[in-house]
C-alpha cells in the first residue's frame, strides 16, 4: 500500500519557499520533472513526490553518506535528487513494482549521475547483501506497521557507525503505520519535519566478559 496524499500541483507550489532552497541541480531536476508529469497527466507522481520541505530534510540528513539505501522508488524523483547532491554518492533504490513513467524522469540525468543509480525490483525487506555496508537508508515505501519494523530490522546490521536510517511520512495521520511502528521499536532518535530520524551508534557496543 501506499502512502497517502493530497494535493497534487497546489501541494507542492504552497512550499515555493522550501523549493527554491533545494541545491540547484536538485531544482533544475524538479522544475522538468514536474512539466513532464503535468504535460503527461502524471497525478500518480505528483501525489507521492517527496514534498520540497521533507526532500531538504532528507539531503541534509544525507550529507556526507557516499553508500545510500531508498527503500520504496516510486518515479524516482528522490531517488535523482539524492545522486545529485553529491558527485560521489551512489544509490541503491528498492521497489517491487516498476511504475510508468519511472524511466523517463531518471533519463533527465546526465549519463555519468544515471550510472550511480542501481535500481532493484524488490521489496526492501530483502535486506543487505552479504556484508553490505550503507551510510544512509531512507525509508519511504509501503508505510504499514510490520513492513517498518522490518525494514529497520533488516538494514540496522548494515549500517555504518554514525549512519543514518531515515523514516518519512512521520507522525502523519494520513500513514500512521510508520509512527506506530518506531513507538513499538522504541527507537530513540529525533524528528525533522516529517521524518524520523535513528542514528547508528559511532562505536560497537562492548561484548561483556565471560
Amino acid at each position: 500500500m501506499q502512502r497517502v496524499h493530497s494535493g497534487g500541483p497546489r501541494r507542492l507550489l504552497v512550499q515555493a519557499r522550501s523549493f527554491l532552497r533545494l541545491p540547484a541541480a536538485v531544482r533544475s531536476f524538479y522544475i522538468r520533472a514536474l512539466w513532464i508529469a503535468v504535460s503527461r497527466h502524471d497525478g500518480y507522481s505528483l501525489e507521492i513526490v517527496t514534498r520540497p520541505d521533507d526532500l531538504r530534510s532528507v539531503l541534509h540528513l544525507a550529507t556526507g553518506a557516499r553508500q545510500v539505501v531508498e527503500l520504496g522508488t516510486g518515479t524516482g524523483w528522490t531517488t535523482a535528487a539524492l545522486v545529485l547532491d553529491d558527485p560521489r554518492r551512489c544509490v541503491m533504490s528498492f521497489d517491487p513494482a516498476v511504475h510508468a513513467h519511472r524511466e523517463r524522469y531518471l533519463a533527465l540525468l546526465p549519463a555519468k549521475v544515471r550510472e550511480r543509480i542501481e535500481l532493484v525490483q524488490a521489496h526492501g525487506r530483502v535486506g543487505p547483501r552479504p556484508g553490505q555496508q550503507v551510510d544512509f537508508v531512507f525509508v519511504d515505501a509501503s508505510h504499514e506497521f510490520e513492513d517498518t519494523i522490518e525494514h529497520f530490522r533488516r538494514w540496522r546490521e548494515a549500517i555504518t557507525p554514525g549512519g543514518t536510517i531515515a523514516f518519512h511520512d512521520y507522525d502523519d495521520p494520513n500513514n500512521p503505520g510508520v509512527t506506530q511502528a518506531i513507538q513499538a521499536l522504541g527507537l530513540p532518535g529525533t524528528q525533522v519535519g516529517r521524518v524520523f530520524v535513528w542514528k547508528s551508534p559511532r562505536t560497537p557496543k562492548a561484548t561483556p566478559t565471560p
